[in-house]
This record gives C-alpha cells, structure tokens and sequence, in this order.
C-alpha cells in the first residue's frame, strides 16, 4: 500500500484548520473507491 506524500497531506490539513472534515471526507471517498477497484 502506497501512502503517497502523507507529510505535504498533513500540512495541508493543518493550514486549513475550519474545514478537516472536508478532508476526511474526500480520504474516505478515496479509500471506498480504491476498495470498489480491487
């Protein structure tokens, strides 16, 4: 499993500090369609 650059994701996240649940949002989206792939 790659993680891909997990340190630039959370800088990203730290900076946008009233929307994280927009970036859970979109991981979780990533994950389900990673999952529905494979």
């Amino acid at each position: 499993m790659e993680l891909g650059d997990y340190y630039a994701a959370y800088i990203a996240m730290k900076e946008r500090k009233k929307d994280w649940t927009a970036y859970l949002s979109r991981l979780q989206d990533s994950l389900v369609k990673r999952m529905d792939e494979g």
